[in-house]
C-alpha cells in the first residue's frame, strides 16, 4: 500500500493562489456534466475525531464548533478526491495561510494511505447525495477577481453543491442546497455512524 505524501503530489498538483488564477483553471477542465461515482477522503477528518464523538467533550469551541454537529461537513489536511464513472479522478487541498489550493488528476491510489493520521471517515457516507450526480457548474464565493482563494463549488444537477473552502492551514468540504453555503445539509447519528471508522 503506497503511502500519500504531501510533497510529492505537490509536484503534479496545479497551485492556484488567487481568485482569478483559480476561475480561470476551473473553466479550462471539462468537469460539467461528469457523474460522481465516489467521495474519497483520504486522511483524517477533524470535525470527527475520535474524542469528541465518542462523547466527551471538545474544549475547543474554535476548532469545532458546537452549531456543525450533525452536519455534512468535514475538515481536512489531506486531498479531498471526487472520481468519476469515467475512470477520472479530481483530487484538492487547500491552505489560507499560504493562500493556496492544489489540484491534481488521477495521482493518488485507491490504496493509498494517509501521511498524517489515520482515515476516521467514509466519504461516500457523509456525502452521499452526490453519489450518481452530474456536475452542473463550478462556481465560486466571491466572485472572483479576489486576491485570496475563493469557495469553490460544483453545483450537482439534483440542487445541492459541494463546497469547498480553505481555513487556516486545514480545509472545509459539506453539503448545502444550490446558491447556499451557509445552511450546511443534516446527517443523523444512525447515518453518522455507518460513516465513522473510530478506532478506541
Amino acid at each position: 500500500m503506497k503511502k500519500y505524501t504531501h510533497k510529492e503530489w505537490s509536484k503534479t498538483a496545479k497551485t492556484l493562489s488567487s481568485g482569478e488564477e483559480t476561475k480561470d483553471y476551473f473553466a479550462s477542465l471539462p468537469l460539467a456534466g461528469k457523474t460522481i461515482k465516489n467521495i474519497r477522503i483520504l486522511g483524517f477528518d477533524y470535525f470527527h475525531d475520535e474524542t469528541y464523538m465518542n462523547g466527551n467533550e471538545n474544549p475547543d469551541e474554535f476548532f469545532y464548533p458546537t452549531y456543525l454537529k450533525g452536519k455534512r461537513i468535514s475538515r481536512l489536511d489531506e486531498p479531498f478526491i471526487i472520481e468519476f464513472t469515467d475512470g477520472q479522478q479530481i483530487e484538492i487541498e487547500a491552505d489560507s495561510t499560504i493562500n493556496e489550493i492544489k489540484i491534481a488528476f488521477n495521482e493518488i491510489p485507491d490504496n493509498a494511505e494517509p501521511s498524517v493520521n489515520h482515515n476516521n471517515i467514509d466519504g461516500n457516507t457523509i456525502f452521499v447525495q452526490c453519489l450518481g450526480k452530474r456536475i452542473k457548474a463550478v462556481k465560486f464565493l466571491p466572485e472572483p477577481p479576489e486576491a485570496y482563494i475563493p469557495i469553490v463549488i460544483f453545483v450537482l444537477n439534483d440542487g445541492t453543491q459541494i463546497n469547498i473552502e480553505s481555513w487556516m492551514d486545514y480545509f472545509d468540504v459539506w453539503l448545502s442546497k444550490e446558491g447556499d453555503t451557509d445552511e450546511i445539509l443534516p446527517i443523523t447519528w444512525s447515518e453518522l455512524k455507518k460513516a465513522l471508522r473510530l478506532q478506541s
